[in-house]
């Protein structure tokens, strides 16, 4: 099993650990109790969707996100645990996908889609945004709260990236383990254009479709259920 330092950066890891050692037991119980007596004691060192850039956070690693359930989708039918098999030994073995967001091998393995020993599970996804009208002081507040603790903490490596990420850099859709990221939403200004070229008539809408069709990919519709909002909006996916 990883070190006791990587709970936090390597959760998959220690998972798929626990569940090689108690394959025919309760092994969902042991992740749930491991997790759970680290959290109650070290919560606020995980950092925050809320306030830390995406970017400079470990894929895969643990996350908090402060949020309000806007919309829910449809159960998602997904690989709870999937047979893989490397390419050269012919060796074969079971990976747990309850906590990932798609089924994934390394490099010369591949997944056996037809194998008997696949576990299809379904799971909810949530469409989550920032809690609305939070005032800014309240945000303020939890984001220095985060911060402080999360400096003291030692089990957290530096940020991957060198420079925080542009405007044109950031990714539409990113994701942290069971959670992806969606953009801030657009400000007054391109909404305004949006709207403006919606409102004509369909001559003017064909001129200005090409610059239309750019705003709106950089700057989506987050549905935020108040104007002027800002902040993450995420996927959350419950098992």
């Amino acid at each position: 099993m990883p070190g006791l330092d990587d709970w936090e950066n390597k959760p998959l890891n220690i998972i798929q650990s626990i569940f090689d050692g108690e394959r025919e037991g309760s092994w969902a119980d042991k992740v749930t109790h491991y997790f759970a007596s680290r959290l109650s004691a070290a919560l606020i060192t995980i950092p925050s969707l809320n306030d830390v850039p995406m970017h400079t956070l470990t894929p895969n690693s643990l996350v908090r996100y402060r949020c309000m359930v806007q919309d829910m989708y449809d159960p998602e039918i997904y690989l709870g645990v999937y047979e893989v098999k490397d390419v050269k030994s012919g060796e074969t073995y079971l990976k747990l996908g309850k906590y990932r967001d798609v089924a994934e091998c390394k490099s010369g393995e591949e997944i056996l889609l037809e194998s008997p020993n696949n576990v299809p599970a379904d799971r909810q996804t949530l469409y989550c945004v920032p809690i609305p009208g939070e005032t800014a002081w309240v945000k303020k507040a939890y984001a220095e709260r985060s911060q402080s603790r999360a400096h003291a903490s030692s089990s957290r490596p530096a940020a991957r990236c060198k420079r925080g990420l542009d405007e044109d850099d950031m990714p539409a859709d990113g994701c942290n383990g069971a959670a992806s990221f969606l953009p801030s939403p657009p400000s007054e200004t391109a909404a305004g254009a949006v709207a403006a070229v919606s409102g004509e008539g369909e001559q003017k809408r064909c001129r200005t479709s090409a610059v239309a069709g750019e705003a709106s990919h950089r700057n989506p519709d987050l549905n935020f259920p108040l104007p002027g909002e800002t902040g993450p909006a995420c996927l959350v996916k419950v098992v």
